[in-house]
């Protein structure tokens, strides 16, 4: 009997740290997808920016889309793992918890459903900018490299400096933009108001 009860504490203590470790595994998980969106995007636009297309970049970023891909596959059969636990196991837990735990379970299974929504959304990302790559090796007005030399190093660094130049004139110059707009509004409101 007393070796029962240990197995069943145990099972149950098991079960917590699950909660625990998948609970900050999610939150990990769904920072790496928002982090390789970004980077995909930010890869498109440096190449159609700066006609430079970095082969081994692009090796890296299927790398990191391929792992998180795993990722997403182990969170679903590990959610799966740990509500058959918990069911097994929801009698022997103490009445005042069981709603804690419930709530606990709840809020993983809906993290866990916007990070297979955001994968979904990564997917399609990744598969444009696949087929994108395809159209850049074939492209002769863009720039390849299959990997960095030490002759290559100081060249990039100058082009991703030049790169971040033109973002923040893009950026200053869209911002100028809006102001126009508005001031063109503005004048237009007055324009009105003195017809009347």
């Amino acid at each position: 009997m007393e070796s029962k009860i240990e197995s069943i504490n145990k099972s149950k203590n098991e079960l917590l740290l699950l909660i625990q470790a998948f609970d900050e595994r999610l939150k990990v998980c769904l920072d790496k997808i928002n982090d390789n969106h970004k980077n995909h995007k930010e890869f498109i636009n440096f190449i159609e920016l700066m006609k430079l297309y970095e082969i081994y970049k692009w090796s890296a970023l299927k790398t990191d889309y391929n792992i998180i891909k795993k990722e997403v596959t182990k969170n679903k059969k590990d959610y799966k793992k740990i509500t058959k636990n918990y069911g097994n196991l929801i009698s022997y837990f103490d009445p005042s918890i069981i709603d804690n735990l419930n709530n606990q379970i709840k809020k993983l299974g809906q993290l866990n459903d916007d990070i297979f929504y955001n994968f979904i959304e990564l997917k399609k990302v990744h598969h444009n900018v696949q087929n994108q790559c395809k159209y850049f090796i074939q492209n002769d007005q863009i720039t390849k490299i299959d990997l960095i030399t030490e002759d290559l190093k100081p060249l990039i660094q100058k082009f991703y400096e030049n790169y971040i130049d033109m973002m923040i004139i893009n950026n200053k110059s869209n911002s100028l933009k809006s102001i126009k707009t508005n001031i063109l509004n503005d004048i237009k409101k007055l324009s009105n108001l003195n017809k009347v």
